[in-house]
């Protein structure tokens, strides 16, 4: 960074202010970053400098101490004095003598949340299944997502999964959730964990839909699927031999990034399908009663494809 005195006149006496200045010709580029790290003051020239530490260990010169607002000034003090990370944003001037550093005008600071420290109890489990319908939702699926990878994938492949399940139960749920936790609700943490591994645990068995005739002898339900052009449609019915019937369809995309295809139907809620080797899954949780169904009968289970 280039470094020139500027002095101010400020009641009489003379202030000496470091600044970049640059002589004409002498800039080789800007460009805009961002960068995350602790902030360092430190002095040269006679003037108080700031520079920031990032975690790749790269250093970035920040600009003179007295050419900040307010604002940022508070924030680089702050997190200086705390030992606390920030994030910098603004334009990074490039010299042709090879230094570099911060138009100070165009910094902003804003401090870096620290990674939460979460942990997922029983009863917080179920505090979290009656107040959040998506961290239900996430619930269910990914216990049916287990419920097919237990009876669908070899022995072997089983214990290998069942141990990072394991894993996953005990220790990276909660790291990943405590690391959502930095930018989200402890809920929402933990919902995206459940859809994060819900994506993972698909993997391992879903397939793209096929066009077919699907049954469920358990349910006394079937339903027709067509796959279009990137869409898949459904419609079904489902009777449970006492004259209660059951009447579902809808459009869902394909190719959804954790195997489930959302089901949509104008003015009816979702229901949610899995595409495997030896069938599909579908699976309906609402406060209300299933699209069309009547009293003691549903659509959601294990489907054959005939």
């Amino acid at each position: 960074m280039k470094k020139q005195a500027l002095f101010l006149s400020f009641l009489g006496f003379i202030i000496s202010c470091q600044v970049a200045i640059a002589d004409d010709g002498s800039v080789a580029g800007k460009k805009h970053i961002t960068a995350t790290g602790k902030v360092e003051l430190y002095r040269e020239i006679g003037m108080y400098w700031y520079r920031l530490h990032t975690s790749d260990g790269k250093v970035v010169h920040l600009g003179a101490r007295c050419n900040f607002l307010d604002s940022v000034m508070e924030c680089l003090e702050t997190a200086e004095e705390k030992g606390t990370p920030v994030s910098i944003s603004g334009l990074l001037v490039q010299y042709k003598s090879g230094d570099a550093g911060m138009d100070e005008s165009t910094v902003t600071c804003m401090p870096v949340k620290s990674a939460a420290h979460f942990k997922m109890t029983d009863a917080k489990h179920q505090a979290f299944m009656m107040e959040s319908e998506e961290y239900a939702l996430a619930d269910t699926l990914l216990n049916v997502t287990w419920k097919r990878i237990k009876s669908t994938v070899p022995q072997e492949q089983y214990k290998k999964i069942l141990a990072e399940q394991r894993s996953w139960a005990g220790r990276s749920r909660d790291a990943a959730a405590s690391a959502y936790g930095v930018s989200m609700k402890e809920i929402d943490a933990y919902t995206k964990v459940m859809q994060d591994r819900i994506a993972k645990l698909c993997e391992y068995i879903a397939v793209t839909p096929l066009s077919g005739i699907y049954k469920s002898k358990k349910i006394s339900s079937e339903f027709t699927a067509l796959v279009q052009n990137g869409k898949l449609h459904i419609s079904g019915n489902a009777n449970n031999q006492r004259g209660y019937l059951c009447d579902f369809d809808g459009e869902g995309v394909i190719g959804q990034k954790n195997g489930w295809i959302a089901v949509k139907h104008d003015s009816l809620p979702d229901f949610y399908m899995l595409f495997m080797k030896d069938g599909a899954e579908i699976v309906y949780i609402s406060s209300e009663t299933e699209q069309g169904c009547g009293i003691g009968v549903g659509f959601s289970g294990h489907y054959k494809r005939n």
